[in-house]
């Protein structure tokens, strides 16, 4: 044998030097949670190795990063943030994903794009409070105290978190430093949205995580399920994304009906220890019903909307809530009459409601009629039902008491007042109005009606949408005015104003193209009419940066903005701080051919700029009022249009009319002047064309 077969392995391998076990710097996750001490060997310490554990270390940040990251935070301006956090709170800490607060409305490098993480708590509590001022349905879906007291404890669950921060982010976009108003005014944006703004970017991440967090419950629903969902719904509405809106929506208010009844409870439930639970579950209900009734989608729940709020009680401020408060509350019946909670009174209408009344309630009787209204002009393009459509204006003007609740947007010294949520709701009650009336004007439906239908009534129509179209002008310029945030107004309040300033404009165009020789105070009424076209505009501008669904009506708002100066003739800049003058808007013409559908008689009447032209022998309808009719504070066409209305109220208890408030403009003053009657035009207001129009 060889020498070398007599070689060993050990003598060709050397033997290899033991190494020392690389120790962590802090102790593994199980022994800490336990309190017990580590032997910090990687990757698995003597401990969980004895028990076939699992050793995890956490992972330890860059120190030199946070470091400086610290030293950043140190030099930034938090004062805004400090009103909205507790004292026991922990200054923001910067983590890799979040910056900890930062003033510039740019985004810093080091923030990763698309991180689902929840941001620090400073920044958590500031969006929360974003999100309660701006959302119409928050003090329905939660109490703030309880929902920032479950925060601060760590108790919130993550998905309800991630979907109240993605659609508070929406509001985070500050324009651009160069961006100005329509009056050549720098945009008012809080300073919360522009110093938290980096933070915008997470909003679709935060959404898809909460997504597929609530969606695996979806067969369990719970009240904070519920929440997320209805949350979601409302973010991807203002993404413009109306498909998954639907679904989201559809799911919370279907959960809805797995919880304890929601109906009117019987003597024996009374006092019951779940009484609280129970009302926590019906304010879901009602946020889930009024987000459908706001964009009527999906149409078949809208169209139900009567039948399925029917006796569940409105819902009442948590701060005044008790126990046994259903007894002195409302309810709606099937037929949308508002009745009592008391037994003895369930046959009778309710009349005079008191002092219960609330804004959340009223806005809620409103929603009711919205949706109504939506499903009957969407569904019979061609030709909505007139009854149907008279009835409902008559409904929402004998639910709808202003006296009640005024719009004051003045300060009341220690008053709070939410304006927005007030403008809400007296906006909601007009868009009512208009949208429902307008199918009987040809001007404003873009239909030729029948003869029969062309008389004395349908002035009065014309009449109170051109009123209504004012009185919410009047009210978005007293709200812009007094410089009150436009970005806690909502969207279907901007929707509204789309509609109003469309109204005005349609009726300044028509006079404008058929008489060239315009005296000044028609020129003053054009400037006024110029004033809230403008505040519409402003409104939109800035909405559209949360609500996409607006962004088409800023366009067309932009393009009559740019219009209106040149038809006048002369410069029709105006200062928004005057007081304007008493408004006269002349409605014109009821005689008028369709945009469609071959040869149409056209008739045109003199008003003493042209002569009378009949075309196929055609005979002028009558005229009331040729000379001119106008309309004082008692507004007859009113009663003429609310007698037509198969509803019967008895005299002595009839609301106001929709005249109400006070002219702004002065108090002893027309506000329409009907004369100089000519034939209508068609393109310029399309009310409601498509369901992208429609918002929440």
């Amino acid at each position: 044998m060889a020498e070398t077969d007599l070689i060993t392995t050990s003598q060709i391998v050397p033997p290899q030097v033991p190494q020392r076990s690389r120790l962590s710097r802090t102790a593994c996750e199980r022994c800490r949670k336990q309190k017990l001490r580590c032997s910090r060997e990687q990757p698995t310490c003597n401990r969980c190795l004895r028990l076939s554990g699992s050793c995890n270390y956490p992972k330890l940040a860059d120190r030199r990063v946070l470091a400086a990251q610290r030293e950043a935070a140190r030099r930034v301006e938090i004062s805004s943030l400090a009103d909205t956090i507790e004292p026991n709170v922990a200054a923001p800490v910067a983590t890799n994903d979040f910056p900890a607060v930062s003033t510039q409305a740019s985004q810093p490098s080091h923030v990763d794009i698309g991180s689902s993480d929840l941001p620090p708590r400073a920044i958590g509590l500031g969006l929360l409070d974003i999100y309660f001022e701006r959302l119409y349905n928050a003090p329905l879906l939660f109490r703030k105290s309880d929902l920032f007291e479950s925060y601060l404890n760590n108790s919130t669950p993550s998905f309800l978190l991630k979907a109240l921060f993605a659609l508070a982010s929406r509001f985070l976009q500050a324009p651009p430093s160069d961006h100005r108003l329509s009056l050549n005014r720098p945009p008012i944006i809080p300073a919360e949205l522009t110093m938290l703004s980096s933070y915008r970017k997470h909003g679709k991440s935060w959404a898809e995580a909460a997504a597929m967090e609530v969606l695996q419950l979806a067969d369990r629903p719970t009240v904070q399920s519920i929440q997320t969902l209805a949350s979601l719904s409302i973010y991807w509405f203002s993404r413009r994304d109306s498909d998954r809106a639907r679904i989201f929506i559809a799911i919370a208010y279907t959960s809805c009906s797995n919880f304890l009844p929601l109906k009117i409870p019987t003597g024996e439930e009374q006092g019951q220890a779940g009484a609280l639970a129970k009302e926590e579950i019906r304010a879901c209900f009602w946020a889930c019903w009024a987000s459908i009734c706001a964009a009527a989608m999906p149409e078949a729940y809208a169209l139900n909307a009567w039948a399925e709020a029917s006796r569940v009680p409105l819902p009442l401020p948590w701060h005044e809530y008790q126990l046994n408060s259903i007894l002195n509350r409302e309810y709606m019946d099937e037929e949308w009459n508002c009745r009592l909670c008391q037994q003895e009174n369930e046959g009778r209408v309710l009349l005079n409601t008191g002092s219960s009344e609330t804004v959340m309630g009223k806005t809620l009787k409103m929603m009711g009629i919205w949706a109504r209204v939506q499903v009957i002009v969407r569904r019979d393009i061609v030709g909505p039902s007139t009854s149907q459509l008279k009835t409902l204006a008559a409904t929402a003007k004998h639910l709808f008491n202003p006296q009640q609740l005024s719009p004051s947007f003045a300060d009341n010294g220690s008053q709070v007042q939410d304006h927005a949520r007030l403008l809400g709701m007296h906006s909601l009650y007009h868009l009512c109005r208009m949208v429902a009336l307008s199918p009987l004007v040809t001007i404003f439906s873009g239909r030729r009606l029948p003869t029969e239908r062309v008389e004395s009534t349908t002035r009065a129509y014309a009449e109170a949408v051109a009123d209504h179209a004012l009185q919410h002008c009047q009210l978005v310029h007293a709200y812009v005015l007094k410089s009150h945030d436009i970005t806690k107004i909502s969207s279907l309040t901007a929707f509204a104003s789309f509609v109003a300033t469309s109204i005005l404009a349609t009726l300044v165009k028509s006079r404008i193209r058929r008489h060239h020789d315009m005296p000044n105070d028609f020129n003053q009424m054009l400037r006024q009419v110029l004033i809230f076209l403008r505040d519409s505009v402003d409104i939109l501008d800035i909405l559209q940066l949360t609500w996409e669904p607006l962004r088409p009506m800023a366009e067309v708002l932009h393009q009559r903005l740019r219009s209106l100066p040149t038809m006048m003739g002369e410069n029709a800049t105006c200062n928004l701080s005057e007081s304007p003058r008493p408004l006269r808007i002349p409605v014109t013409g009821f005689n008028s051919p369709i945009p469609e559908g071959g040869s149409i008689p056209m008739t045109y009447v003199d008003s003493g700029s042209h002569s009378t032209v009949l075309e196929d022998d055609t005979q002028p309808s009558p005229i009331i009022g040729q000379g001119g009719v106008r309309i004082n504070s008692n507004h007859a066409y009113e009663d003429i249009i609310d007698n037509e209305s198969t509803i019967e109220f008895p005299a002595e208890t009839g609301p106001p009319d929709a005249s109400w408030p006070v002219n702004l403009f002065g108090t002893d003053n027309d506000i329409l002047n009907l004369d100089n009657v000519s034939d209508w035009d068609f393109d310029l207001l399309t009310l409601y064309s498509a369901r992208d129009n429609s918002c929440v």
